[in-house]
């Protein structure tokens, strides 16, 4: 809904200004020479951009998968050591997932999201002896799996953190503005001349607006680092979890009408999670 509302005004946007924009022919020959080398690479720029940050894009959504497939897997292997066990990890998985999606936690290790994570290995220090080799070989899974988690926790924490700098921006929206300020220039008063810059206008926004999208993780509207994760809350028996932040940017997917609600907290953690339908989550949000 966000990038159909702004897609459609920046269109309109460019359409008024090409039809209301008269076109010059003063300096025309200057004008087109600046056209031409600021599409030329603006294009590589760009192209640039759009492969490293789809590549980014396509690295972090493959080890959140695995990430969450390996937490699911821990929940799945506590199983053969008993109840107690089970919903001790579980209620570690949990905690180590709410921390992530609190604050700016999400490509950071913070220390109660670690130490809930790492806990785990106290947690199978604490188990008796196990003398059944079926116990035994689960035990042996369980330890791989959390390894593996750890690893893919900190592979996508060093991917993450690596995206467009202002440093890497301003070149492109320098060429940017020169590519539309020249095109402008050479186009003739005709509604056919008007219709096409206005439409050329709005393609250099859209390329412009989907870097920026590929940057934030959020590619046709769907963000991936959320709703990846928030399956895990499911599988382990959990409601989801969403911070009141996620509400305000309509982070919620459709059909999700019961879930925890993350409030209060000025710092890296919400002070109080309570259970909430989405109607009193976007009471409280109005409140």
């Amino acid at each position: 809904m966000r990038n159909r509302i702004v897609l459609t005004g920046a269109l309109a946007l460019s359409l008024t200004a090409a039809f209301a924009c008269p076109g010059t022919t003063t300096h025309g020959e200057d004008i087109a020479t600046l056209r031409n080398v600021s599409s030329l690479l603006f294009g590589i720029l760009a192209g640039f951009f759009v492969a490293f940050l789809l590549n980014r894009f396509t690295a972090i959504r493959s080890l959140l998968s695995r990430e969450s497939s390996m937490l699911m897997e821990l929940y799945r292997l506590a199983r053969a050591f008993g109840p107690e066990f089970t919903a001790k990890t579980a209620e570690r998985i949990d905690t180590y997932l709410i921390v992530r999606f609190d604050g700016d936690n999400y490509f950071s290790f913070t220390t109660r999201g670690r130490d809930a994570l790492f806990g785990l290995f106290d947690d199978l220090d604490g188990l008796p002896p196990i003398t059944v080799q079926n116990q035994t070989t689960m035990h042996r899974n369980f330890v791989n799996a959390l390894r593996e988690a750890i690893a893919l926790r900190r592979e996508t924490i060093v991917t993450g953190t690596i995206t467009v700098s202002l440093l890497q921006w301003l070149p492109l929206l320098m060429l940017a503005t020169i590519l539309v300020a020249s095109i402008f220039a050479l186009k003739s008063d005709s509604v056919i001349s008007s219709a096409l810059t206005g439409m050329l206008v709005f393609t250099i926004f859209t390329v412009l607006y989907v870097i920026k999208d590929l940057s934030d993780l959020n590619l046709g509207g769907e963000f991936l680092k959320y709703e990846t994760i928030e399956r895990v809350f499911e599988f382990i028996g959990r409601p989801r979890y969403y911070p009141l932040s996620h509400v305000r940017e309509g982070l919620v997917p459709p059909g999700i009408e019961r879930f925890r609600l993350g409030v209060g907290g000025s710092g890296d953690y919400s002070a109080e999670i309570v259970e909430v339908t989405r109607e009193e989550a976007l009471q409280r949000l109005r409140g």
